[in-house]
């Protein structure tokens, strides 16, 4: 007979095999089950896409700037061609899709190396999205982008750019330039000059600030050859400072404190500033010429650094208008179905700060001028 405890042994494995027997009977059954849930179809009517309703037309506008997303000359260009595009969409059943790229050409991709090398990864994605509508601010991003692109037949809308279009004309063929429509930024300076005459104020100098031949900029290029074409009707002498970093800013500021009242003309874009060890731009260049002039009266052509740097007067088109223009050049395209070569210019205003006026003591030339002012901050 055996022992108790062997018969134990042998209850508790019998058992054992018994349990695992039940449950690998039963895992299978529910692995075949689970397998088969998995497996059965799944029924799903679709509609064929013909059967809904086309709510919206979609187009893609690829806007391009010259400079980055804050930039005082560039984002107004931007916001007055949205709202353009968008009391469009109020009335019609089209849609505008933007895609926004950014050339960094005042303060990053300073060199025509690094604005080129820009230039091709923006014209590379171009590509690869092929946008319906193409618009372009300034003159940076309409050489190295636009131009290009005009001559792959892409339609190209522009605005705000300085040098007046027959510059650009030179490199378009003539069925290229059917491809082209856009807004000239050209400041006409008689205003200004009128504003001049209608006070007792003696002025026989200029003083021109602007970038040296190095680093100067496209742009500033183009401002300062307007200004010295206008000059020439009047008899001013005038001088031209080349700058390279704010230490020079600050030093000829200086030396003009100690001659003659001029009317000093901002035109310098950028700067490089050693003590931070990067460039500054046309807003913070201003705050300095603010900060440091004591005599002279300056002349901006932004309207946005007379109400935020504190600048006496500024003499320029409405840069909101300008991006509104070529929005309206762009829907004349879309609603006539045809492309047309179009080139305008919108109207230039004059600004001024008053309370700048009367620090340097020339507030008169708002008080006998009122009517000629279109804002005055």
């Amino acid at each position: 007979m055996k022992p108790i405890s062997q018969l134990l042994r042998i209850l508790v494995s019998v058992t054992a095999k018994i349990i695992l027997a039940v449950t690998v009977f039963f895992t299978t059954l529910f692995g075949m089950y689970a397998i088969k849930s998995v497996m059965t179809p799944v029924s799903i009517e679709i509609q064929p896409a013909t059967n809904y309703p086309t709510k919206y037309k979609y187009f893609s506008v690829a806007i391009i700037n010259s400079y980055n997303y804050n930039h005082i000359c560039g984002k107004p260009q931007v916001d007055g061609f949205i709202s353009q595009l968008h009391k469009y969409e109020d009335t019609t059943n089209v849609r505008f899709v933007p895609i926004t790229y950014y050339m960094e050409s005042k303060i990053k991709n300073v060199t025509k190396f690094l604005m080129q090398k820009q230039a091709n990864l923006i014209l590379k994605d171009i590509k690869r999205i092929n946008p319906d509508f193409i618009y372009i601010t300034d003159d940076n991003a309409f050489l190295y982008v636009g131009l290009r692109l005009i001559k792959q037949h892409k339609k190209v809308y522009f605005s705000g750019i300085n040098f007046p279009f027959r510059y650009y004309k030179q490199f378009l063929s003539n069925d290229e330039l059917q491809y082209a429509s856009g807004v000239e930024e050209y400041s006409i300076l008689d205003k200004l000059f009128t504003v001049l005459d209608h006070t007792t104020i003696t002025i026989t100098d200029v003083y021109i600030l602007i970038d040296d031949q190095i680093r100067g900029s496209i742009t500033n290029k183009a401002i300062l050859t307007n200004i010295r074409t206008q000059l020439r009707k009047y008899d001013f002498h005038v001088t031209i400072y080349p700058l390279s970093t704010t230490t020079d800013l600050n030093k000829v500021l200086t030396e003009l404190n100690l001659k003659n009242l001029g009317i000093l003309f901002i035109v310098t874009q950028r700067l490089f500033d050693p003590s931070i060890r990067r460039y500054i731009d046309l807003l913070q260049i201003c705050k300095i010429v603010s900060k440091i002039n004591t005599k002279h009266i300056e002349v901006s052509f932004n309207p946005l650094v007379v109400q935020q740097a504190n600048i006496c007067l500024s003499i320029s088109p409405n840069f909101y208008d300008m991006g509104k223009n070529a929005a309206k050049l762009l829907l004349h395209d879309l609603t006539t179905h045809q492309l047309q070569h179009i080139v305008k210019q919108t109207p230039t205003i004059l600004t001024c700060s008053f309370s700048r006026l009367k620090q340097l003591h020339v507030e008169e030339l708002y008080i006998n001028n009122v009517d000629l002012f279109d804002k005055i901050f």
